[in-house]
């Protein structure tokens, strides 16, 4: 039976894109003066290209997100005067968070499945600061039981032990839990070899392939649909 509901952060439950357009804005306005060519489009897609998703690219010479995007803003944007990419990343890590844009049915999900009594949580990786700040700029984080960041936890997915680990914090066994996420890979097959239940989340890695035995879902609002379809073919196989 299944009694707890773990998701993804981002393009999971917050949409990545919208909320680098939400940012960009806030850099024009603070910049502005500094700038040569305030261009919102410019700062959007530059960002957009440098974040790839929230993964940087394959020999990236930065070891982190905010890195390469505060040294790509300092290097690829027109200045009166060079504005120093440290100023660029500390900008980007206080402002970004906050800029956080809820994916489409986000909140009401969460409200339903809180008064229906599933243990809800997140498992997300990255930094414990961006999870916390991130979460906390939504409209729902204070719904939110249990959010574990891979920082935090040492590992990152898709290793199962951060799913297996988390669950079991919460006093649920894997096979109690479903998982929710945007990626076939770190999502979907870890949270299934962790024995976790999990539902694809369509639209944001067309191009690599999704488990066999993972529902697929187009919109939020399917997940309650998906979960009833698991208790009922629960109760017509026990075990």
């Amino acid at each position: 039976m299944i009694r707890a509901v773990y998701f993804d952060l981002d393009n999971t439950l917050v949409e990545r894109n919208a909320s680098i357009d939400q940012f960009s804005r806030i850099f024009i306005r603070h910049f502005s003066r500094q700038l040569l060519h305030p261009s919102f489009r410019q700062v959007s897609d530059l960002i957009k290209q440098t974040d790839n998703g929230g993964y940087l690219v394959n020999n990236s010479p930065y070891q982190r997100i905010y890195q390469a995007i505060g040294a790509e803003l300092a290097l690829q944007l027109g200045w009166h005067d060079p504005v120093p990419a440290t100023e660029l990343e500390a900008f980007w890590k206080a402002e970004f968070p906050r800029s956080a844009a809820e994916m489409p049915g986000a909140a009401a999900l969460i409200r339903q499945l809180v008064q229906s009594g599933y243990h809800v949580g997140i498992i997300s990786n990255g930094a414990e600061w961006s999870r916390r700040a991130t979460l906390a700029a939504t409209t729902f984080g204070e719904l939110i039981q249990q959010l574990v960041s891979s920082e935090r936890f040492g590992v990152s997915k898709p290793d199962p032990s951060i799913f297996t680990d988390t669950a079991r914090a919460a006093g649920f066994s894997s096979g109690e839990c479903i998982y929710i996420g945007d990626h076939p890979e770190k999502d979907i097959r870890g949270a299934m070899n962790a024995g976790m239940q999990a539902v694809y989340l369509s639209g944001f890695h067309p191009d690599i392939p999704v488990p066999d035995g993972a529902p697929v879902i187009h919109h939020l609002s399917e997940v309650m649909h998906v979960i009833e379809s698991i208790i009922r073919e629960e109760k017509s196989n026990p075990s």
